[in-house]
């Protein structure tokens, strides 16, 4: 049996992009474990074609003390800013 060597990818597509973590590592710091979720809803017509795609990440926070933050925006940057505004503000959280 002959084994076909498969074409390299392109170096550049093969860069994994870095997250910045530093709104995580300080909730994470300050006592909050977090969870970070992906969903997404697929919007269809009539006939049952896609049309659209609902994006949304979830942020879930859980303090040492018991207290939740969960947020949800259409990016991962965004849903930790909420996340974080929240605690920074004190918002109401649930017992």
């Amino acid at each position: 049996m002959n084994t076909v060597a498969l074409p390299r990818a392109d170096v550049s597509r093969q860069r994994v992009r870095r997250v910045r973590n530093g709104r995580r590592r300080a909730l994470e710091a300050a006592g909050w474990r977090t969870w970070l979720s992906y969903r997404e809803n697929h919007r269809r017509d009539e006939n049952g074609r896609m049309v659209a795609i609902d994006e949304q990440w979830v942020v879930e926070l859980e303090h040492v003390d018991s207290r939740t933050v969960v947020v949800a925006a259409t990016s991962p940057a965004a849903a930790w800013l909420a996340a974080c505004e929240h605690v920074r503000r004190g918002v109401q959280t649930s017992p």
